[in-house]
């Protein structure tokens, strides 16, 4: 298969959505440790992480974006559906509130290893 060139590739990663594998974020329940792009985040840029996540779940934003995604969701699912499907597509966007609100909850609550 012939290489694709450079600003094609990019041009239908902005096309299809790619995910930025570097931009993922995991955690190990186990060790409290977490990693984002598969590697183990120092504790300043997790200092960081913890400020914005602390500001966004306190925001005004951030609770209209929440809310109105799950007022688009009940609708989704109580009001206009006429398939499984349509229930379905609400309990994705439930799902994707909470992976927002899991993601911000384990970042407001870092707390500095001393050594």
């Amino acid at each position: 298969m012939p290489k694709v060139p450079k600003p094609v590739e990019e041009e239908l990663a902005k096309m299809l959505g790619f995910v930025d594998d570097k931009s993922i974020i995991t955690f190990d329940e186990k060790t409290g440790v977490i990693f984002i792009g598969g590697e183990r985040v120092v504790d300043d840029k997790l200092a960081n992480l913890k400020s914005e996540s602390e500001f966004m779940l306190k925001s005004e934003l951030w609770k209209i974006l929440n809310e109105t995604i799950r007022h688009l969701a009940y609708e989704t699912m109580f009001i206009k559906s006429t398939t499984y499907d349509d229930m379905r597509s609400g309990k994705m966007l439930l799902y994707h509130l909470g992976m927002q609100q899991r993601i911000m909850t384990i970042l407001s609550a870092y707390v500095r290893r001393t050594p």
